[in-house]
């Protein structure tokens, strides 16, 4: 078992050591793909990363409790998935609040190890999760979203054109929007969201054109 955790890791530094020479270190971020991802894809993920995580203990030293809430999730979502399959709205509901409870669990495991990782694209590799890709330096974005100084917090910036007023959106889906206010600011800072969890953010204009269409959206793991 030892040798078949050994070998699990070197496959995940071998990857790392490929790419990380085309990777700026500083911009380096878990990327885990959930959104259009199925059920059994995610549990089937979730193995992976408890694998890959439990193979590497010695570099992920604090990673228990939420690697814990991790493993409870995806055996809560596996038997609501189970019991959904075929029977009813009801058990359906269920399945998806055990659906949304694992990924809350595993973006807080992601954002423990974009931590532990610091820049660092091998690490990420390690606890059997993706990196998501560096495009190389560009222009300023129109719309970005960045860590706030305070816990739960997060700081918006778009484009600053004169005489618009911005209205300011998130979500914990990209179905579901809520109203984080207007002004007429190009930065907003939104507070008291919940550490760990996904977060994704856009939006919009009104000047003397009208209502101009929402943004597309940015996602950030909120610590």
């Amino acid at each position: 078992m030892q040798n078949g955790s050994n070998f699990f890791g070197i496959l995940y530094v071998i990857k790392a050591i490929s790419t990380i020479k085309k990777m700026s270190l500083n911009k380096i971020r878990v990327a885990l793909y959930m959104s259009n991802m199925s059920i059994p894809d995610k549990l089937k993920r979730s193995r992976v990363v408890q694998s890959a995580i439990s193979a590497n203990a010695q570099v992920f030293i604090s990673a228990g409790a939420e690697l814990s809430r991790l493993a409870n999730a995806t055996t809560e979502l596996e038997t609501a998935w189970g019991d959904a399959y075929d029977n009813g709205k009801r058990l359906k509901a269920i399945m998806r609040n055990k659906e949304h409870d694992f990924d809350v669990a595993m973006t807080r495991l992601a954002a423990y190890v974009e931590m532990i990782a610091d820049g660092n694209p091998a690490i990420i590799y390690l606890a059997g999760m993706e990196v998501r890709p560096f495009k190389g330096p560009s222009a300023r974005a129109a719309f970005e979203a960045k860590r706030g100084n305070e816990t739960g917090a997060i700081v918006l910036k778009a484009r600053l054109m004169k005489g618009s007023v911005y209205i300011w959106e998130y979500s914990i889906d990209e179905v579901t929007w809520i109203n984080a206010g207007a002004g007429t600011r190009s930065r907003k800072e939104i507070k008291n969201l919940s550490p760990g969890n996904r977060y994704w953010f856009r939006y919009a204009r009104i000047d003397k054109d009208g209502h101009h269409p929402f943004s597309a959206a940015v996602s950030l793991i909120v610590v």
